[in-house]
């Protein structure tokens, strides 16, 4: 489902952004890697699932970042657990030993430059 689809279906801005998570909750598993995560809001958003036991966020700047585990550092600390951000970036992806159910990449691709699509 896109966002063209949603504001066609007259749903705002700020409303598309809450929708990623209810729609994600269908397909999310134990362990969550969101690629290019920002600021960490659909993060934050996706740790309130109970399903979810531990959400990575990983994005190429170190700003984004740093405010990430800012904003981290003011939630309640049952969140503050599941939570973790480092800066990386997924075109050298580096997750050894480690598996994900669920693998995000929300407003990613249009970043990339076409060598690499």
């Amino acid at each position: 489902m896109n966002l063209k689809y949603l504001s066609n279906l007259g749903i705002s801005n700020s409303r598309k952004y809450l929708l990623f998570p209810t729609i994600l909750s269908m397909y999310l598993g134990e362990k969550v890697l969101d690629i290019g995560c920002a600021e960490g809001h659909l993060v934050e958003l996706i740790a309130d699932n109970e399903k979810v036991d531990h959400c990575v966020g990983i994005d190429k700047s170190p700003q984004l970042i740093e405010k990430a585990n800012i904003r981290r550092r003011n939630l309640p600390e049952k969140k503050k657990r599941k939570l973790e951000y480092n800066v990386m970036d997924c075109l050298r992806l580096k997750i050894d030993n480690q598996s994900y159910n669920t693998i995000i990449m929300a407003h990613v691709l249009c970043m990339l430059k076409n060598e690499y699509l």
